[in-house]
């Protein structure tokens, strides 16, 4: 049995099931099938942080998940998911962040989907990837995957302040003329996002992908909000200077990824021509790190984990952030509490009234010159308080 593994439309491995299962991944930089290798539990792993898929899970739920759409039941519990049949070939899964929805026919299960916030993982027998997504994918509408990738070129682009930020620039192989490029401004180490940007790579995209100011690998200070207005338009301002640029320059990401976008958007510059917004907040002091005016306590485990130049996703990772909450002054508690330094949430203690210092990192009050079109997506309780102005300004 042969299954293939996708995402977002791009094959990246085969997956051989007989008595042990092994894996041959797609090398982009060659083309090439790389070794078949027994498919461990350590690359299974690899596998889940990429695809949000475990391909051994699915495995193992094969024959049970067999065995419920035989029933008459509509709704099952197979070793802690809780799965229910959608309609006639589909079933869902309930109560997952990832859910890993399964497709069958009269021959049996041929298929697994795994929607997640930029992309979506499929893995799909051997011959029947018609029946699944990868049918729209491969829609003549859409580019298709037809390009290798160049390895990466990594520079330090130089800001108006002559402050330097680490940036890294995926080109397709072989790909003629200017091309289209997607911006990705993250906080969280650009290494982060290669595999994000491998699908647009394929279909003849450019992908740059930049640490922001004082993160990672980027030179200067790092002051949440302050500066993604000016760097997102001199970085806008140097794609489109470059020789394999046509000038139309498209973002993506979400959260902090997507704020930035915005940010950049309400500069005006002629050269963001489209952003694909997700989850993201609005306004500093209108949503985050203020809500509405009042601090959001959400934010302090944010912060916790951007103290150091390097992001520490560990820092998170606490059960007693109610109670420190109630620590006062507020303003101390990252020394007083957590025996760290983040001079932010000191100093914006020290401006409880919306002045300069929010203004600063406040893309609403220009967003007049936002004229990009935006893809914006959410949920009913990720971002409600963003205000709906600058949206509403759109054209339908």
């Amino acid at each position: 049995m042969v299954f293939n593994l996708y995402r977002s439309g791009i094959h990246y491995a085969k997956i051989y099931w007989n008595e042990k299962p092994a894996l041959s991944k797609q090398n982009f930089y060659t083309g090439e099938w790389e070794q078949t290798l027994p498919l461990t539990e350590e690359e299974d792993t690899l596998l889940l942080s990429l695809f949000q898929l475990s391909v051994l899970d699915f495995f193992k739920f094969y024959p049970k998940l067999k065995d419920f759409i035989k029933t008459s039941h509509s709704r099952a519990e197979i070793d802690g998911h809780v799965y229910e049949k959608f309609k006639a070939g589909h079933l869902i899964e309930r109560h997952k962040k990832f859910p890993m929805d399964i497709f069958y026919d009269e021959e049996g299960i041929y298929a697994c989907l795994v929607p997640n916030r930029e992309s979506t993982s499929l893995l799909v027998a051997e011959g029947k990837e018609e029946k699944s997504i990868l049918r729209e994918w491969r829609h003549k509408s859409y580019s298709p995957a037809s390009y290798l990738m160049q390895e990466k070129i990594t520079v330090k682009l130089p800001m108006r302040d002559k402050v330097r930020l680490a940036t890294d620039i995926y080109l397709p192989k072989g790909k003629e003329g200017a091309l289209s490029t997607i911006l990705i401004r993250t906080p969280y180490n650009k290494d982060a996002q290669k595999n994000v940007a491998l699908p647009f790579v394929c279909r003849g995209f450019a992908v740059v992908v930049q640490d922001v100011r004082g993160r990672e690998a980027s030179e200067g200070s790092w002051e949440p909000f302050a500066h993604e207005a000016t760097d997102g338009e001199d970085s806008l301002q140097w794609i489109a200077a470059q020789s394999w640029s046509n000038q139309k320059i498209g973002m993506l990401g979400g959260s902090y990824l997507g704020f930035v976008q915005w940010a950049a958007a309400s500069t005006g510059s002629p050269y963001l021509s489209a952003m694909a917004s997700i989850v993201t907040a609005g306004s500093p002091f209108g949503d985050l790190p203020r809500r509405g005016g009042s601090y959001l306590s959400g934010a302090l485990p944010w912060f916790s984990s951007l103290t150091d130049k390097n992001f520490d996703p560990a820092k998170m990772l606490r059960d007693d952030w109610a109670e420190l909450m109630v620590y006062r002054p507020l303003k101390k508690l990252f020394k007083d509490k957590l025996n760290d330094d983040f001079p932010y949430w000191e100093e914006m203690f020290e401006h409880e009234a919306y002045d300069e210092f929010w203004a600063r990192q406040d893309w609403t009050k220009e967003a007049q010159n936002i004229t990009a079109p935006a893809l914006i997506i959410s949920g009913w309780f990720d971002d409600p308080a963003w205000p709906l102005d600058p949206r509403s300004q759109y054209p339908a």
